[in-house]
């Protein structure tokens, strides 16, 4: 039996079905690249911004006393460490007695009047020392107000209205305190420099300059002397100077500096990192980066959940991406840096994020 042959039409007619399906989900196919690629998506990874203060050495020294750990929750001003510098002290006392001798030496015509401008002087250097000494003491008070006010109103605390509101007005009433002994100090130290002026017409130039030049080298030390002691210059975490390493950072107390560790003028210590941000990064390609501009909406998906934020600016330029911002840290990537803000929750510095536009 010879089988007959199937016209091209009939085969056609019986495949033209399977032939349309397949064309209408090839086109599909590609349709959803071209789009994938056309529009920004989730998949774009975003670091929350890790913000460092760095607390560097005021003078040369030997560390005396380390007052934090690495981790430690620290306020604005609250000393971290003070320093010592190896005869600061006895130079100090030196200067003063030269000072001392000077002064009690000089030999000025005018008894009496001499006694008088004398006292007046040391009157008003008193007088404005002890404004000076009081407004110093109000300024740190108005801090240690300020820093305990800011917690108190930190978004997701629910505290007392009047407790909030009682803080604040001792707030802003220790502002107008301290702006008012401010103008008494610029006052007082007015009366000193007339008083200093009238005392130096008694002094013949020569010995006016040896003393002038003393108490030069005087306060010189003991502005050396106040720059021994580190304070934080931001509330936040206390966290190791960049170099700094741990052998056992699970076990080990802190990695600072110890007691007895030399540090030159301007050494990096330690650093401060804030405990919250609400800026983070994000790396984009040339295509996205050209569609984006600054205030337009986007989400950023955490670990801790969604957040609403908004572009703050884009980069000029395409850099390097650092590992964290990389879909494979082992592969270097090349992207323009997006810098966005949260808008209703607060992120934790350096943790990973992606953005859904």
């Amino acid at each position: 039996m010879v089988a007959g042959r199937i016209p091209i039409q009939r085969r056609l007619r019986a495949y033209w079905l399977k032939m349309v399906a397949f064309t209408f989900w090839l086109g599909a196919a590609v349709t959803s690249a071209v789009l994938y690629n056309l529009e920004p998506h989730a998949d774009i990874l975003a670091t929350a911004q890790v913000e460092l203060y760095p607390v560097r050495a005021g003078t040369s020294g030997r560390i005396a006393e380390m007052k934090v750990v690495e981790g430690q929750q620290v306020a604005a001003g609250e000393t971290l460490a003070t320093l010592e510098v190896p005869g600061l002290t006895e130079q100090i006392k030196a200067a003063e007695a030269q000072v001392e001798a000077l002064v009690g030496n000089l030999a000025v015509e005018g008894g009496e009047r001499d006694r008088r401008y004398a006292r007046d002087l040391d009157g008003s250097r008193a007088r404005w020392l002890a404004a000076t000494v009081a407004l110093r003491d109000q300024e740190a008070d108005l801090v240690e107000l300020k820093v305990q006010y800011d917690r108190m109103t930190q978004p997701g605390l629910d505290l007392p209205a009047l407790e909030v509101e009682s803080l604040r007005v001792r707030r802003d009433a220790l502002e107008a305190a301290i702006a008012a002994r401010r103008a008494e100090v610029d006052a007082l130290q007015g009366d000193m420099q007339r008083s200093q002026a009238r005392a130096r017409g008694l002094l013949d130039p020569a010995t006016q300059a040896q003393l002038d030049a003393l108490k030069a080298t005087v306060d010189a030390l003991k502005a050396q002397q106040a720059a021994t002691v580190l304070v934080a210059p931001h509330a936040g975490v206390v966290g190791r100077a960049v170099g700094q390493r741990s052998d056992d950072p699970l076990t080990e107390r802190s990695a600072l500096p110890g007691v007895g560790s030399w540090v030159a003028a301007g050494d990096l210590v330690l650093t401060i990192t804030p405990a919250s941000t609400r800026e983070a990064v994000l790396w984009v390609d040339t295509l996205v980066a050209r569609r984006l501009k600054s205030g337009q909406s986007l989400t950023l998906q955490s670990l801790g959940g969604e957040a609403a934020a908004e572009v703050q600016r884009v980069g000029p330029a395409v850099v390097a991406v650092p590992p964290q911002g990389r879909a494979d840290p082992l592969v270097s990537e090349w992207k323009i840096p997006v810098v966005v803000r949260t808008l209703d929750m607060e992120l934790i510095p350096g943790e990973p994020l992606s953005a859904d536009f």
